[in-house]
């Protein structure tokens, strides 16, 4: 098969990536207790403490923070240097020691500007748009503050470069952060027909990102080195299944090219931040992927565990059904403006599709949908039945599209803005969603399989047999 993968064939397994020294001095004069960490994603180590005491520490990361009741402060620490912290009242922090000057710089720049990069998601840009005005806040307003900031002839050249270099990773964690929650419709887990501006990361320069040590430690390079394997991962399936309609799951295929790909010292990160993310979207097989994966390495236990955790959490509240004495008491709109219950299919099983107008991955599926369909003998179509429940809060739009996708069959609406809707009744996070639910009303599957699944037929054939 051919791969239009544009990444270096890296090799990491036996990457070595070296841990520093830090020496801490903390003085809690009348503060009971503190709690300090690294500023990562991840971190085992993380403590919290109940008396002055001096500690040295390895580490990964330059970049920490110290924290009482709701307020944080962060520190940079070079290696094999010493830092005094005093916590004094009124929630400020006493810095002694190395880059004393820097560290107040830092949280001046998190207090002041991190919200405003922040608040730039929610102001509804297009990608272009997103990506013009974070760059003109961090190239202008923050440079500006930099530069004429009164401690910054004092700051040494190893400061300067850092804090260019975290600049530079605020940038990319919110690109690629903001490419994968930009639409409505990527909501679903890794939508891989979704178009994505992918040309707002550059592929060449990831390559040199990857093994950019000095920043393994940050959440935001973390966050930015997993959002960009998705993205790019994304983007290389789709021109796959272009090429063969037969291609693997999507998932399985992403965690063949992380753990090909990632440095191992990165990959725990990306398997935390999947399983913060996506865990519940994950089939039995892709946790056992992921089990065999971390029993590979010598990863931090505790980590492991929590990551493990937050598999069989998801799956648990995945299998919840609604507090209903049927599942046949939901209640839903037809075109007529009709109330309908689910009751008027009982003793049918019934295969559940939600979607909605703007959802361009549910649009796609339904092509698919009519070939499924036409499978199934006259037969077999008395015993089965395929709903389609729109999600959409504007009817018109949901008519507009049935016309315009010359959509028939049992067409319902369940606005997604009612508490009694499709969403909540059946706690659904993303779309395309399927459902499948016996004769009974129960629900045999939450989360099944798209129509575009070839053993799906089967499946449906096996059920109504």
């Amino acid at each position: 098969m051919f791969f239009r993968f544009l990444f270096l064939i890296l090799v990491f397994c036996n990457y070595a990536f070296s841990q520093a020294d830090f020496n801490v001095s903390i003085k809690l004069n009348q503060y009971d207790s503190i709690y300090f960490s690294e500023a990562s994603n991840i971190s085992s180590n993380a403590i919290t403490i109940y008396s002055d005491t001096t500690f040295s520490i390895k580490s990964s990361s330059k970049l920490f923070y110290v924290q009482t009741n709701n307020y944080k402060y962060y520190l940079f620490i070079d290696e094999n240097s010493t830092i005094e912290i005093n916590c004094n009242s009124n929630n400020q922090f006493l810095i002694h020691g190395a880059n004393s000057n820097f560290i107040i710089f830092l949280n001046e720049y998190y207090n002041l500007y991190k919200p405003k990069i922040d608040s730039l998601f929610l102001k509804g840009y297009v990608s272009d748009q997103f990506e013009i005005e974070l760059y003109n806040l961090i190239s202008d307003e923050i440079a500006f503050f930099y530069k004429s900031h009164k401690l910054f002839d004092v700051f040494s050249t190893h400061c300067h470069d850092y804090f260019q270099g975290l600049l530079k990773y605020e940038y990319l964690n919110s690109i690629s952060s903001y490419l994968i929650n930009q639409k409505k419709d990527t909501s679903q887990i890794f939508p891989f027909y979704s178009e994505f501006n992918i040309n707002l990361l550059d592929r060449l320069s990831f390559q040199q990102h990857l093994v950019d040590t000095n920043y393994y430690g940050l959440d935001i390079f973390q966050n930015y080195i997993s959002n960009a394997f998705i993205l790019f991962s994304i983007d290389d399936f789709k021109y796959m299944t272009q090429k063969n309609n037969n291609v693997y799951n999507f998932k399985t295929y992403l965690f063949e090219v992380v753990e090909k790909k990632i440095p191992h010292n990165l990959l725990l990160n990306f398997l935390n931040y999947y399983a913060s993310n996506y865990a519940q979207f994950s089939d039995d097989r892709i946790v056992l992927y992921v089990k065999n994966i971390l029993k590979k390495y010598p990863f931090d236990e505790l980590i492991v565990n929590r990551i493990l955790d937050c598999y069989s959490n998801n799956q648990q509240n995945s299998n919840l059904l609604p507090e209903s004495s049927s599942i046949f008491d939901f209640y839903m709109e037809n075109e007529q403006g009709d109330i309908v219950s689910l009751d008027s299919f009982q003793g049918k099983l019934l295969y559940i599709d939600i979607w909605a107008s703007w959802c361009g991955p549910c649009r796609k599926q339904f092509p698919y949908a009519q070939e499924l369909k036409k499978k199934f003998s006259k037969r077999q179509l008395k015993k089965i039945k395929f709903i389609y429940i729109s999600i959409d809060n504007d009817h018109e739009k949901w008519k507009e599209s049935l016309n315009k996708l010359d959509l028939s069959g049992y067409q319902f609406i369940s606005p997604a803005n009612n508490n009694n809707g499709a969403g909540n009744y059946f706690q659904i996070s993303s779309i395309p969603r399927y459902i499948i639910i016996d004769e009974n009303g129960n629900i045999l599957q939450q989360n099944a399989k798209r129509p575009s699944d070839e053993t799906l037929f089967q499946d449906l054939l096996d059920l109504i047999n």
